[in-house]
């Protein structure tokens, strides 16, 4: 992947050319279990507040895997909500869904590339339309980390730790219900 790198208004922006990568049924199999997760999430002057909390990750009843987030962002809104991965065997892709407690959810697909994978979420906002990354990388069996990035097509700079976490790996909790939620 080709990438220059240049500062403006107090973030980092990375130009990037993203090559096309490959799904697999068992791309998400290294996030399965229970977390500890220490998390930044990008305000809007561009500054990062940090939380910590938990992840539980596991193949519900119909088969999807299922991420439950209870962050705490203390100096912001917090993180809960439940990203569902379905793998599509016809499409040979994961089709992701995010859906955060009180707010809309949003879709994606994800593939793999490189000893990562990338979620893939288009929008738009008021400098243009973008694809939202959520990219997985460094994981081991007891380690990972995700780095949301944001990729304007206007130029095709983008933003680097949107939400950005590090897990690691804990002994299954006593519940895994989420304390932050009413």
């Amino acid at each position: 992947m080709k990438m220059t790198k240049m500062l403006a208004a107090g973030c980092t922006l990375v130009m990037a050319t993203l090559p096309a990568g490959a799904a697999t049924p068992t791309d998400y199999q290294f996030k399965l279990g229970h977390w500890q997760i220490e998390a930044k999430a990008m305000q809007a002057d561009q500054t990062h507040v940090s939380g910590s909390g938990t992840g539980h990750v596991y193949r519900n009843s119909v088969g999807v895997i299922q991420d439950d987030l209870c962050i705490d962002m203390a100096q912001s809104a917090d993180a809960v909500g439940s990203t569902l991965r379905t793998w599509d065997p016809v499409k040979q892709l994961w089709q992701i869904t995010w859906v955060p407690f009180g707010s809309p959810s949003g879709t994606g697909t994800a593939i793999a590339q490189a000893g990562s994978v990338i979620e893939s979420f288009p929008g738009q906002d008021q400098h243009g339309t973008y694809v939202d990354q959520m990219r997985f990388t460094s994981h081991s069996p007891d380690h990972y980390v995700a780095n949301l990035i944001r990729i304007y097509d206007n130029g095709g700079f983008q933003l680097d730790c949107i939400w950005c976490y590090e897990a690691k790996r804990v002994a299954a909790p006593k519940s895994t219900a989420c304390a932050l939620v009413p």
